[in-house]
């Protein structure tokens, strides 16, 4: 049992997946935060937190903190230069700190809609347990016997790295794979585990992280969480900003 990082009087413990029926559940929303994509401007954030017209329980703001350590030590070329990165990492990694007193700031220029669900801020460290290191073998295993999912896997961290760096190593693109893989296992931890059926990333999400959801692999997200199979619609939104408003479009994926 995990406590989620919010004030104590609004500590969530998660339950994980039961028996309960779909009505007994809260209605819970992820919202993920890319500490590296400077599209997460305070404008554009208010916006497409301001077009989320559900109404949910809990709003999970996600910070992908600790998995940037894959992009910072990219260009580490021995032990002594990783060791270096690894301690600056360590000491810079404020990114959750930051994000959360942003996201803070900008509640007050909600709708009350957003406001009034309870406010969860969680990152990597949150979900380090038992399950999460399960999910994160079987992903990575995944990756290993199942080709077409190695192969998305590897397509979307070479588009990565031609999109952020230009020229780049063969290291800086097998770190963006184990990027992507740990991003896959952290998403399962969460939306599976801690039942959270709908998603509000405002940018592009990976293509392997959608169809692991729609079952293109040959196994589904319960099987990688170690959890029996189920009815369950897990909810992809994605964000259009095109004036004059911005909106989210919503894409479910039925599971099976």
């Amino acid at each position: 049992m995990i406590k989620l990082d919010v004030p104590s009087s609004e500590v969530i413990e998660p339950k994980g997946l039961t028996a309960a029926t779909v009505s007994e559940w809260s209605r819970k929303a992820l919202f993920p935060i890319s500490v590296d994509n400077p599209g997460f401007g305070t404008e554009f954030t208010v916006g497409a937190l301001s077009a989320i017209k559900e109404t949910y329980d809990e709003i999970v703001f996600f910070v992908a903190d600790e998995l940037q350590v894959y992009n910072k030590v990219s260009r580490a070329k021995n032990g002594e230069e990783l060791t270096h990165a690894l301690a600056l990492f360590a000491e810079k990694n404020v990114y959750f700190a930051e994000r959360k007193q942003w996201l803070g700031k900008l509640k007050t220029s909600l709708p009350k809609n957003v406001r009034a669900a309870t406010w969860t801020f969680a990152h990597i460290s949150t979900f380090i347990d038992r399950r999460f290191y399960n999910i994160l073998r079987n992903v990575t295993i995944a990756f290993e016997t199942i080709p077409l999912f190695q192969n998305d896997i590897k397509t979307a961290a070479e588009q990565y790295c031609i999109r952020t760096k230009g020229e780049f190593s063969a290291i800086e693109k097998r770190l963006s794979e184990l990027y992507i893989i740990e991003e896959i296992a952290v998403n399962i931890r969460m939306r599976v585990v801690e039942q959270i059926e709908a998603e509000y990333y405002p940018f592009k999400y990976p293509k392997p992280l959608r169809r692991i959801y729609t079952g293109d692999y040959g196994i589904s997200v319960f099987a990688l969480a170690g959890m029996p199979e189920r009815n369950f619609e897990f909810i992809f939104y994605d964000f259009s900003s095109t004036p004059p408003r911005p909106a989210w479009n919503k894409n479910t994926l039925s599971i099976p």
